[in-house]
């Protein structure tokens, strides 16, 4: 998963630059984050990015029980400081890719439309 997570890193920093904050992998017996952005690695020590990763893992052992609609292919979760974005390899391995909110800018209108729709 390790090389999966490098060429994601490589390819979403060409793409939108600064606005990568984090890409990582886990399965089931790993946990690494292969790109952390500088400012993002100063505001959270280690151990809250090991966490985030952890609960990456979580997410992918829910959606792994919800087998109606079939296997997850990848995930999208929209957080008040940006997105993360899973990308489901099977037998719970995970790539997964934090970003600022800027890269959304139309997803996040979209998302918060719906949101105010829901009020």
């Amino acid at each position: 998963m390790e090389v999966q997570a490098e060429r994601l890193a490589e390819f979403v920093r060409e793409r939108v630059g600064d606005a990568v904050r984090a890409v990582g992998y886990h399965t089931s017996g790993e946990i690494d984050v292969v790109y952390v952005r500088d400012d993002v690695a100063k505001q959270y020590p280690p151990e809250r990015v090991e966490r985030f990763a952890s609960v990456s893992r979580g997410i992918n052992d829910d959606l792994s029980r919800l087998d109606e609609m079939g296997r997850p292919k990848s995930s999208l979760h929209s957080l008040e400081e940006g997105f993360i974005l899973q990308f489901h390899e099977g037998a719970g391995d995970v790539v997964f890719l934090a970003m600022d909110r800027e890269v959304g800018r139309n997803l996040t209108r979209f998302i918060d439309e719906c949101r105010e729709q829901m009020r």
